[in-house]
């Protein structure tokens, strides 16, 4: 939520999700449009970002790189792949860092 607020207040924001795509794409609730079904959780949180897949070196790159970096943690492990573990002492010089966990 705090990424999506930062992009709805004109943040650029990018997302980065794992090779298989974010498990929210597949989330209830869905609505059909073209044809296609697709999830509302996703497009309403993922509204105003930009979605990127990308290999674990290119994430850990693109993190080391951005001015504020959001981690959930079920994520972190298939976005960062075996970078996840550094993120703690990486982050720690970053403007700012938000560890989120999940429920």
């Amino acid at each position: 939520m705090a990424a999506k607020h930062m992009a709805d207040w004109g943040a650029s924001v990018t997302l980065l999700e794992p090779p298989e795509g974010s498990p929210l794409r597949n989330a209830p609730p869905y609505y059909e449009t073209d044809g296609k079904r697709r999830s509302a959780t996703w497009e309403w949180l993922s509204r105003g970002k930009t979605a990127v897949r990308l290999t674990d070196d290119a994430a850990w790159e693109a993190c080391a790189r951005a001015d504020v970096v959001f981690v959930e943690s079920e994520m972190a492990s298939s976005v960062l792949g075996r970078h996840h573990v550094r993120a703690d002492h990486a982050f720690r010089y970053r403007r700012a860092v938000c560890g989120l966990r999940g429920q």
